[in-house]
């Protein structure tokens, strides 16, 4: 099983994105915010990344595991449906453990690890400093490339 292990906020959203999309529709910020609405949280998510993200998926056969704090509002399903309004393509299977006690994420991706040893391969895409580089504009085509190396492509 290859999995990726995903952070939304820098990686499926940037700044550059959030006044892209500012700039698009400035009234954007007047409409009402319903925290419990999936298309309201879809609305953060570049599609031009999560384009990206499918590249990845399915490239390499992987699956993907939230290790986003998103984890913390909303159960991995109803991630599913989140990303899927925003044009994803690939499988969410599970969420890392909520570990508050952990100093890092990577304590909580190495726990999820721990209890899933059918894991063969796995990559990282986090803009946090727990998992090493930031990702400044989102998930970039460079980025593809290397999480592709990393988790090697599928038969």
């Amino acid at each position: 099983m290859k999995i990726l292990f995903l952070d939304m906020d820098g990686v499926l959203n940037s700044h550059a994105y959030m006044v892209k999309r500012k700039r698009a529709d400035p009234n954007h910020e007047l409409r009402p915010w319903d925290r419990n609405d999936p298309r309201c949280w879809a609305e953060m998510v570049d599609p031009e990344a999560v384009m990206r993200l499918n590249q990845i998926l399915d490239r390499a056969g992987a699956k993907v595991v939230i290790s986003s704090s998103w984890r913390y509002a909303h159960h991995y399903t109803v991630m599913q449906r989140i990303l899927d309004i925003a044009g994803f393509t690939g499988e969410v299977i599970d969420e890392t453990p909520n570990e508050l006690h952990a100093p890092a994420r990577a304590h909580e991706i190495s726990a999820w690890l721990q209890a899933n040893p059918g894991t063969k391969r796995f990559v990282i895409l986090d803009d946090g400093s727990s998992a090493g580089k930031g990702f400044a504009v989102g998930l970039t085509d460079d980025d593809v490339k290397k999480a592709i190396q990393i988790l090697g492509r599928s038969p």
